[in-house]
């Protein structure tokens, strides 16, 4: 007579938690780099507006010749939520700074 082999088929304890752990890491990892992915992409869409609205300060000093009324207003500017930046114009400078209130993200550009 033979004996009989009683092998269960599963993982043992030791293959779960090993598992689990690689698991965890590799999740960690994943969020971390999303994280830089979406902090680089609202740093890139406040540069994309200073440039534009930098480009558009431009256009209006060649137009009317001089930014003394030069304001946020007349550079005719669309912000998907406008409630979320800010634009400061210093004529000074001619520069402009646009502010992204709600990631804490501000850019400078020249015109």
């Amino acid at each position: 007579m033979e004996p009989t082999t009683n092998r269960n088929s599963g993982f043992t304890l030791v293959e779960a938690v090993v598992t689990g752990v690689i698991i965890a890491i590799v999740t960690t990892t994943a969020l971390l780099m999303y994280g830089g992915f979406i902090k680089e992409a609202r740093r890139q869409t406040v540069e994309n507006l200073a440039e534009t609205a930098a480009a558009s300060a431009n256009a209006y000093v060649r137009r009317m010749g001089s930014d003394n009324d030069l304001d946020s207003a007349k550079l005719k500017l669309y912000f998907s939520n406008p409630r979320d930046y800010t634009v400061d114009i210093d004529t000074d400078n001619n520069s402009i700074t646009i502010t992204d209130i709600t990631h804490d993200i501000s850019v400078t550009k020249h015109y």
